[in-house]
C-alpha cells in the first residue's frame, strides 16, 4: 500500500508536467492562436499550470517539513 500511494505521489507531476509541455507548443501554434487568443481556453491553461504548481509544491513541502514540525515520522506501511 505505502509503495502506490508513494508512487502515485511523486509520478503524478511528472504526467502533469508533459501536458503542460505540449499545452504551450498547441496554443503557440498560429492557426491554433488566432482561435484561442482572448478566450478562456488561455486562462484555463495558465490556471491549470499554476494549480499543478502550488498542488506539487505543497505534496512536497508536507513530505519533508512533517517530521521537522512534529518530531513523528510518517507512517510508512
Amino acid at each position: 500500500m505505502h509503495g502506490t500511494i508513494m508512487l502515485l505521489l511523486f509520478a503524478t507531476p511528472l504526467f502533469v508536467g508533459f501536458a503542460n509541455v505540449i499545452r504551450p507548443l498547441q496554443i503557440g501554434a498560429p492557426d491554433v492562436n488566432f482561435q484561442v487568443t482572448d478566450t478562456y481556453f488561455v486562462v484555463a491553461h495558465f490556471h491549470y499550470v499554476v494549480f499543478g504548481t502550488v498542488m506539487f509544491a505543497m505534496f512536497s513541502g508536507f513530505y519533508y517539513w512533517w517530521p521537522k514540525m512534529t518530531g513523528r515520522m510518517l507512517r510508512e506501511g
